[in-house]
């Protein structure tokens, strides 16, 4: 099988994204197909963790900044 080379993309607010060649699942052995979803929620889950922390350090750094901004 010969990859082919991902090409980047644009997007309007300038953030560049690389266009997605989906696999061929349909002809996957169920074996991998198990193991790849295995491995696929292993990494949702953490990327999860990562943006519930972001977002509790974003709420954290938004009331710092506002409690910095009465007492000027």
């Amino acid at each position: 099988m010969r990859l082919q080379r991902k090409k980047s993309m644009t997007n309007q607010s300038g953030w560049r994204k690389r266009q997605i060649q989906m696999p061929k699942f349909d002809i996957w052995e169920r074996e991998s197909l198990v193991d790849f979803a295995g491995e696929c929620y292993v990494k949702l889950c953490e990327q999860d963790d990562r943006i519930q922390q972001l977002e509790c350090d974003l709420k954290t750094a938004l009331e710092a900044y506002r409690d910095l901004s009465k007492n000027l």
